[in-house]
Formats: C-alpha cells, sequence, structure tokens
C-alpha cells in the first residue's frame, strides 16, 4: 500500500553532511498542418460497438492535411458502428457518390434489412446485399438478377476489416476496398465556439475521428486523426497542472509536440492494420480532447506554434515525467542506448513536486509473488539491497535473496516487477534506523538520527526536526535525499521509500514548474534538461 507522506524541503542539518530503449531520432519536415493519429484507447478500444452522436457528419478520406469530403449525413440518434460478418454480394457496377448508389437502390424495390449501400474507398460505392447465410445472400442475389436484370457477384469472405454504420436514415456497408483504408468523419456543423468537434458521448474531439477494426480484430477503435497544434490543446492540459507558471507549460508545449512529432514518424504507413502510432495515455501522452482544453494552456500551445527541440538536424523524442525527486536520469541508466542529449542534471530546486516523497509497504508474500509473476521467482524472500546505483541515486542493480536462489533485477524491472514510482528509492527493513546519519566532526565522527536533531531551515531558523514527519528531505549541492523516520514493526514487510514519480529521462514537470517559478522561461528550463539542443 502507499503510505500518507510528510516532507520537509530546503533543510541543512546543523552537522556536515556530504553527498554525494532503443531511441533514434527522425529528421523532421514542415510542421505546417502536420496531422497525428491517436489511438483512443483509454475509452474507445475494443468496443463491439461505438457511436459519434453528432446529428450530422461530414464522410470522406484523406491522408495528412489533404481530407476530401465525399457526403454529408444526417441523423436523429447518432451513428453506430458495429463489426460485420455477415455474407454478401455485391454489383459488378460502381458508383461514384452516395447520391448515385443511393438511387440505384430505390429502382430495385428491393428490402432494406438486406440491400444497402457500401462504401469501398473514395468516389467508390457498391451496391450490396448482405445475409446471415450464404445461401440467404445469393438466393437474394439471384432474385435481383432476375428482377432488376443487374449482375451481382459474391464478395470475398474476408470480413476482418468490415464493419456497418446504422443512424436514423438507414446503413451503410464500410468495406475497406482497394485503399485499405477507412472512411473519415468530421462534425458536420461548427459548435458555439465555431469549432467542428467529433461527439464520442463521453469525450469530445477536434479534427477528423476514423473507427475501424484495425488489424483485422473483431472489435472497434476510435483514432483521432487532427493536426498537430489542435492534438497538443487536448495534451498539454493533461498533462501539466494548467494553473501553473506560462513558461512551464511553454516548456510542456515544446516537449509534446517534439515527442508527438518523433514517434509518429515511426509509423508513417497507415491503413487497416496500422491504424495508429501514438496512444492517449501515458504509453504516449494523455490526451482527452477539445472538453478538456483550458484557455491557459492554449495560450501555451499558440506562443510556441511549431517549435521543437532538436540535436544537430533530427528531432529529439523528449521525453518528461512527473517529478524527479532531486536528480534527472542518464539514458542509459533507465534504458540500454546512452544519448548525448539524455545526460542527468542536478535538479534540487524541484521544490513545488506535483508527487511528494512516497512510502511503498510491501509484504514479502507480495513481493516473491511479483517476482514469480515476472519469471524470476526466487521463492520465500529473505532479502534485499541496492547493488549499484547511479549518480543520480536511482537504483540500477538489486539483488534479492530467497529461499531457493538469487534474483539480480536491473533498471526499469525493478520499478515494474514491484509497482513502484520511481526507482530513487531506499529499501527499508525490520530492525533499520532510516533516518540514521554520519555527523563529520574535527575529532570523530558520530551517528545521529534526524528525528533527533536541530535543524537551520531555509530562512535560518533553528528548530527541532518535525516528529510528524515520515520522511525527512535534504538538499544538497547536487541532489535531494530522502530519510523515512520510521522502519516496519515486523519482519514480514518491507518498506520502499522514495523519491521521484516517472523514468526521470528528459523533463520533469515538477522540476519546471520551480525553475518557472524562479523567473526562468522555457527556452532555459528545455536547456536545462536537454543538453546540447536547439529549439527551433
Amino acid at each position: 500500500m502507499k503510505k500518507a507522506v510528510g516532507y520537509l524541503v530546503s533543510i541543512m542539518l546543523i552537522f556536515n553532511f556530504i553527498f554525494a530503449g532503443v531511441l533514434q531520432p527522425v529528421f523532421a519536415e514542415s510542421m505546417e498542418d502536420y496531422v497525428v493519429r491517436i489511438g483512443l484507447v483509454s475509452l474507445y478500444q475494443g468496443k463491439s460497438s461505438l457511436t459519434i452522436k453528432n446529428a450530422s457528419v461530414c464522410m470522406g478520406y484523406g491522408l495528412e492535411n489533404d481530407f476530401a469530403e465525399n457526403v454529408t449525413l444526417r441523423s436523429t440518434e447518432g451513428f453506430t458502428f458495429v463489426p460485420d460478418n455477415s455474407y454478401c454480394y455485391g454489383s459488378v457496377k460502381t458508383y461514384s457518390s452516395y447520391a448515385d448508389v443511393q438511387s440505384a437502390i430505390k429502382t430495385l424495390g428491393a428490402d432494406k434489412q438486406y440491400v444497402m449501400p457500401a462504401v469501398q474507398g473514395h468516389g467508390e460505392y457498391r451496391i450490396y446485399i448482405c445475409a446471415d447465410s450464404a445461401v440467404t445472400a445469393a438466393s437474394l442475389a439471384a432474385t435481383l438478377e432476375n428482377s432488376a436484370k443487374m449482375k451481382f457477384e459474391a464478395v470475398a469472405n474476408e470480413t476482418k476489416y468490415r464493419m456497418k454504420m446504422n443512424w436514423s436514415e438507414g446503413s451503410m456497408v464500410i468495406d475497406v476496398g482497394s485503399l485499405n483504408q477507412y472512411p473519415q468523419f468530421m462534425a458536420g456543423e461548427p459548435n458555439e465556439a465555431g469549432i467542428r468537434v467529433i461527439d464520442l458521448g463521453e469525450r469530445q474531439y477536434r479534427g477528423r475521428m476514423e473507427i475501424g477494426r484495425f488489424g483485422g480484430s473483431d472489435t472497434l477503435t476510435a483514432v483521432s486523426v487532427v493536426g498537430m497544434e489542435d492534438y497538443l490543446y487536448g495534451v498539454i492540459a493533461c498533462e501539466m497542472v494548467s494553473s501553473w507558471e506560462m513558461e512551464a507549460l511553454k516548456a510542456q508545449a515544446v516537449c509534446a509536440r517534439s515527442y508527438a512529432y518523433a514517434l509518429d514518424k515511426r509509423n508513417v504507413t497507415v491503413g487497416a492494420d496500422n491504424g495508429y502510432a501514438l496512444y492517449d495515455t501515458t504509453k504516449s501522452q494523455v490526451y482527452k480532447g477539445y472538453g478538456h482544453e483550458t484557455e491557459r494552456t492554449n495560450q501555451a500551445v499558440d506562443a510556441t506554434k511549431g517549435l521543437m527541440i532538436y540535436y544537430g538536424d533530427n528531432v529529439v523524442k523528449a521525453f518528461f515525467y512527473s517529478t524527479s525527486g532531486g536528480h534527472t536520469a542518464n539514458c542509459e541508466d533507465v534504458w540500454d542506448v546512452p544519448l548525448t542529449y539524455f545526460r542527468g542534471v542536478p535538479d534540487n530546486t524541484e521544490l513545488h513536486q506535483e508527487k511528494a516523497p512516497w512510502i511503498v509497504a510491501r509484504t514479502k508474500d507480495e513481493l516473491a509473488s511479483a517476482l514469480d509473476e515476472s519469471g524470476k521467482g526466487v521463492g520465500s524472500i529473505m532479502g534485499l539491497s541496492a547493488q549499484i546505483r547511479s549518480e543520480s541515486g536511482r537504483i540500477y542493480q538489486m539483488k534479492v535473496s530467497g529461499s531457493s536462489g538469487i534474483a539480480i533485477l536491473k533498471k526499469e524491472n525493478i520499478s515494474s516487477i514491484f509497482s513502484l514510482p520511481s526507482t530513487k528509492v531506499k529499501i527499508v527493513e525490520y530492525g533499520d534506523v532510516p533516518d540514521r546519519v554520519s555527523v563529520i566532526g574535527q575529532d570523530e565522527t558520530v551517528e545521529k538520527q534526524i528525528g533527533t536533531s536541530y535543524i537551520i531551515s531555509g530562512n535560518g531558523t533553528i528548530a527541532q526536526a518535525d516528529a510528524s514527519l515520515e520522511q525527512y528531505i535534504v538538499i544538497s549541492e547536487d541532489n535531494l535525499t530522502n530519510f523515512p523516520k520510521n522502519a516496519p514493526t515486523d519482519s514480514n514487510t518491507v518498506y520502499f521509500a522514495g523519491m521521484g514519480y516517472g523514468h526521470g529521462v528528459g523533463l520533469s514537470q515538477s522540476g519546471a514548474q520551480s525553475l518557472a517559478l524562479q523567473g526562468y522561461d522555457y527556452e532555459y528550463i528545455l536547456h536545462h534538461y536537454y543538453n546540447k539542443v536547439e529549439i527551433r
């Protein structure tokens, strides 16, 4: 469990205390009207049906910014999409518009339950006869061929991409066709603010919406197709506190733009199999769309329009996270590849932490189960120790001893296996005195507990350490260090007492706010966290 924690910032002890992934960048093109694709996996993935709530939509096709509208449709009940695995026959004749195929269907006088328009690509429509059985579909097709003198052919029984769209005025089959691309939908009318917003119910989104069975799934996923700047409107307010300093928000906007561009360009081929490279979760960046935008965060996006972080001629995949805990991490201390622009730096001015120092309590049984699930089981836990720490204070390598063996955990495996907010953590076991420090005097060195000492605060006030705090934080020249006050009261429990929240590579959002409060602008903030880069 996570325990509530108090912490003391900006203190000096009265004694002297000494502290000591494959991430390839990509070359950027012009950012003018650059469009990104975001899989809305947090709410709109793995669905048996999805509904666009708008009263009218424009359907068309587009890549990047070249959307071409086919038709505007209206509905009193929205537009609902479902996977379609029926047996179909399609007219040999094709039609160049929705109006033409609808007109042709009316002349047939056929049952609308089985006969409907099908869109297969931009300006390519056919008449489809669809039924739940192959026999019924074939019989209906034969009947229409005789009565309407129209030729039909069996549609390949490869239905893994096919959908059906139902609305108050009828139904339409969506077959991927030769374009290997699903149609996209824009709001037919602007909202009160003059912005076209697609409404999916819980959330609304600028730009276009693509709904499909990506990868041939039996379920549906919604994909937001939107201009970069409009996308960032829906990101920044979700990734940083909107009331924070404007320079911190600007720094976040430049980071988010750089990150999105670098990641999106790794997936330039899109289609029914490959729908998106960006996610709307922390797997990429949190993106909740139009309804979560704020005026201040939109201002930060506008003020930095098009600006990205470059190392040489390449855009940096600008990682960021909530809180460093006093020192950021070298890239290779978290992943595998050392990169010049991801160098750990002191972050001891990070005094406005979004995520406070934390203590996570785990039983040894829970730890053993977590190791078993990860394939690194050691039996009953006998002890844990940090074997190697990086210069930032994060555990680089941990040794876990058990009744049936030893496991060596490295880097991010430590936090992922044990579900810890970061690896900038101290391990506290039964019998430890975790707030004990060495006091170096002129004649001797003695051990003292912070909880029984007097401290000098940042404003020069001398007072005894606050006994109500669970952790004491000491500021050194190049880091923040935590000293938990208490140890577990039983031998089966382990405390993980840590600082920071996230991987620690790149920009600390809490640190950006602290620097902005000190009067630094967004460019200074970015240069602080990313080494030898340019903002352009």
